[in-house]
Protein backbone atom coordinates (compact mmCIF):
# COMPACT_ATOMS: atom_id res chain seq x y z
CA UNK A 1 0.00 0.00 0.00
CA UNK A 2 1.12 3.43 -0.77
CA UNK A 3 1.29 6.16 1.71
CA UNK A 4 0.35 9.69 1.85
CA UNK A 5 3.95 11.08 0.30
CA UNK A 6 4.44 8.63 -2.07
CA UNK A 7 0.86 8.94 -3.06
CA UNK A 8 1.16 12.25 -4.13
CA UNK A 9 4.63 12.03 -6.03
CA UNK A 10 3.77 8.79 -7.89
CA UNK A 11 -0.49 8.98 -8.60
CA UNK A 12 -1.51 5.20 -10.72
CA UNK A 13 -5.20 6.14 -12.80
CA UNK A 14 -7.25 3.00 -13.51
CA UNK A 15 -8.22 3.91 -17.16
CA UNK A 16 -11.68 2.07 -17.22
CA UNK A 17 -11.43 2.28 -21.64
CA UNK A 18 -11.99 -1.46 -21.76
CA UNK A 19 -14.68 -1.53 -19.27
CA UNK A 20 -18.28 -2.87 -20.50
CA UNK A 21 -21.59 -3.96 -19.10
CA UNK A 22 -22.04 -7.82 -19.57
CA UNK A 23 -24.37 -7.24 -22.85
CA UNK A 24 -21.44 -5.53 -24.97
CA UNK A 25 -20.32 -7.23 -27.43
CA UNK A 26 -16.75 -7.35 -27.61
CA UNK A 27 -16.40 -7.79 -31.29
CA UNK A 28 -17.73 -4.70 -32.05
CA UNK A 29 -16.02 -2.08 -29.45
CA UNK A 30 -12.95 -1.85 -27.49
CA UNK A 31 -14.89 -3.51 -24.26
CA UNK A 32 -12.38 -6.47 -23.50
CA UNK A 33 -13.76 -7.17 -19.46
CA UNK A 34 -17.52 -7.49 -19.05
CA UNK A 35 -19.73 -7.34 -16.43
CA UNK A 36 -19.66 -6.37 -12.96
CA UNK A 37 -18.34 -9.76 -11.73
CA UNK A 38 -15.18 -9.58 -13.90
CA UNK A 39 -14.38 -5.75 -13.12
CA UNK A 40 -14.82 -5.57 -9.73
CA UNK A 41 -12.00 -7.83 -8.98
CA UNK A 42 -9.79 -4.80 -10.58
CA UNK A 43 -11.27 -2.39 -8.92
CA UNK A 44 -10.93 -3.74 -5.21
CA UNK A 45 -7.19 -5.03 -6.23
CA UNK A 46 -6.29 -1.11 -7.46
CA UNK A 47 -7.65 0.14 -4.21
CA UNK A 48 -6.20 -2.34 -1.58
CA UNK A 49 -2.69 -0.93 -3.31
CA UNK A 50 -3.78 2.77 -2.28
CA UNK A 51 -4.95 4.05 -5.88
CA UNK A 52 -7.61 5.62 -5.97
CA UNK A 53 -8.40 7.80 -9.11
CA UNK A 54 -10.10 6.50 -12.31
CA UNK A 55 -10.63 7.58 -15.50
CA UNK A 56 -13.52 7.16 -17.95
CA UNK A 57 -15.26 8.99 -20.52
CA UNK A 58 -18.69 9.52 -21.81
CA UNK A 59 -17.98 8.12 -25.50
CA UNK A 60 -16.57 4.64 -23.63
CA UNK A 61 -18.69 2.14 -24.99
CA UNK A 62 -21.55 4.29 -25.95
CA UNK A 63 -21.72 5.82 -22.12
CA UNK A 64 -22.09 2.59 -20.79
CA UNK A 65 -18.50 2.62 -18.80
CA UNK A 66 -19.73 5.34 -16.93
CA UNK A 67 -23.01 3.09 -16.20
CA UNK A 68 -20.57 0.06 -15.19
CA UNK A 69 -18.66 2.19 -13.06
CA UNK A 70 -21.72 2.91 -10.72
CA UNK A 71 -22.33 -0.52 -10.02
CA UNK A 72 -19.40 -1.08 -8.54
CA UNK A 73 -18.40 0.11 -5.36
CA UNK A 74 -16.74 3.40 -6.20
CA UNK A 75 -17.44 6.13 -3.43
CA UNK A 76 -13.96 6.12 -2.14
CA UNK A 77 -12.64 6.79 -5.94
CA UNK A 78 -11.66 9.85 -7.44
CA UNK A 79 -13.56 9.60 -10.87
CA UNK A 80 -12.77 12.09 -14.06
CA UNK A 81 -14.27 11.51 -17.16
CA UNK A 82 -14.29 13.11 -20.70
CA UNK A 83 -15.98 14.34 -23.47
CA UNK A 84 -14.86 13.63 -27.21
CA UNK A 85 -17.26 16.20 -29.87
CA UNK A 86 -18.68 13.46 -31.53
CA UNK A 87 -20.18 16.33 -34.29
CA UNK A 88 -19.56 19.92 -34.53
CA UNK A 89 -21.11 22.11 -31.92
CA UNK A 90 -20.48 19.36 -29.12
CA UNK A 91 -18.83 21.55 -26.91
CA UNK A 92 -21.00 24.56 -27.13
CA UNK A 93 -23.59 25.90 -24.46
CA UNK A 94 -26.11 23.73 -24.92
CA UNK A 95 -24.85 20.52 -25.80
CA UNK A 96 -21.68 20.30 -23.35
CA UNK A 97 -23.78 20.79 -19.70
CA UNK A 98 -26.26 18.22 -20.88
CA UNK A 99 -22.99 15.51 -21.69
CA UNK A 100 -22.10 17.20 -18.36
CA UNK A 101 -25.52 15.94 -16.58
CA UNK A 102 -25.83 12.16 -18.83
CA UNK A 103 -22.29 11.38 -17.19
CA UNK A 104 -23.29 12.39 -13.78
CA UNK A 105 -26.40 10.36 -13.93
CA UNK A 106 -24.71 7.44 -15.50
CA UNK A 107 -21.90 7.79 -12.90
CA UNK A 108 -24.84 8.30 -10.07
CA UNK A 109 -22.39 10.91 -8.98
CA UNK A 110 -22.61 14.42 -7.77
CA UNK A 111 -19.48 15.12 -9.31
CA UNK A 112 -16.11 14.45 -10.65
CA UNK A 113 -12.32 14.83 -9.77
CA UNK A 114 -11.94 16.15 -13.22
CA UNK A 115 -13.84 16.73 -16.38
CA UNK A 116 -11.19 16.36 -19.59
CA UNK A 117 -12.23 18.27 -22.77
CA UNK A 118 -11.01 14.71 -24.95
CA UNK A 119 -10.18 17.03 -28.13
CA UNK A 120 -11.01 20.52 -29.33
CA UNK A 121 -14.30 21.22 -31.09
CA UNK A 122 -13.03 23.46 -33.93
CA UNK A 123 -16.87 24.70 -34.55
CA UNK A 124 -17.10 26.14 -31.50
CA UNK A 125 -15.19 29.17 -29.85
CA UNK A 126 -12.79 27.83 -27.51
CA UNK A 127 -13.49 31.24 -25.82
CA UNK A 128 -17.57 29.78 -25.53
CA UNK A 129 -16.26 26.50 -24.82
CA UNK A 130 -13.93 27.89 -21.66
CA UNK A 131 -17.34 30.10 -20.46
CA UNK A 132 -19.24 27.36 -20.41
CA UNK A 133 -16.46 24.78 -18.64
CA UNK A 134 -16.28 27.94 -16.02
CA UNK A 135 -19.77 28.12 -15.28
CA UNK A 136 -20.38 24.37 -15.11
CA UNK A 137 -17.53 25.16 -12.45
CA UNK A 138 -19.14 28.01 -10.78
CA UNK A 139 -22.74 26.51 -10.33
CA UNK A 140 -22.65 23.32 -9.43
CA UNK A 141 -20.34 20.21 -8.18
CA UNK A 142 -17.56 19.99 -10.77
CA UNK A 143 -14.55 19.30 -8.66
CA UNK A 144 -14.71 16.59 -5.92
CA UNK A 145 -12.02 18.64 -3.71
CA UNK A 146 -12.43 18.99 -0.34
Amino acid sequence: MTDETTANIFRVILGTMTFGLEKTRTETSLVRVRGVDNIAPFSITFHAHGHIEVDTARLYDNGDTETLLSLLSTAHFKISTKFYPFAPGSHNKEKLPKQFRDSLAALKAEKVNILYLHAPDKSVPFKETSKVVDDLLQGGPLWARK
